[in-house]
């Protein structure tokens, strides 16, 4: 074997060698953000299986005072600053809601088992109310009319 059949294959065995390293690392990260994303699925499953809430009470008065109380009837504490809400299918912001309280308490963890309760004074008649959680899971109801 001469010296330029040895040097093609040093040549050969050295592109080999890099080439091998550069697919083992593209292989490697691909891998890992493969099973991280399937991570954060698995995780965001959860939340959405053990997240569930209802609406027991909507209520507006003739002065268009609106009360909303949602219950957290699943296992898991929400956060009350990720929540949606909808009024007659239109955003509303809690910001613009006058209290929002968590069993009387003004705090952004709802535990399970509790009570949200929003108010909002002076709104235009409402007649449908919906509630969306940060993993978007949603209650919907009605609102009661009721005198005062």
């Amino acid at each position: 074997m001469g010296f330029s059949t040895s040097g093609s294959l040093l040549v050969i065995f050295i592109g080999l060698f890099i080439a091998m390293g550069s697919i083992y690392t593209t292989t490697s990260n691909t891998t890992d953000r493969v099973e991280a994303a399937y991570t954060d699925d698995l995780q965001r499953q959860a939340a959405v299986t053990e997240t569930a809430i209802n609406i027991t009470d909507a209520t507006q008065n003739a002065d268009g005072n609106l009360t909303i109380v949602v219950t957290n009837n699943g296992s898991r504490d929400l956060s009350v600053s990720e929540l949606s809400v909808l009024l007659d299918g239109e955003f509303r912001s809690l910001a613009t809601f006058d209290a929002v309280t968590v069993d009387g308490a003004d705090t952004d963890v709802w535990p399970p088992e509790t009570t949200l309760r929003l108010e909002a004074d002076g709104e235009p008649t409402v007649e449908r109310v919906k509630v969306v959680t940060g993993v978007g899971i949603a209650a919907a109801s009605d609102v009661r009319e009721v005198t005062t």
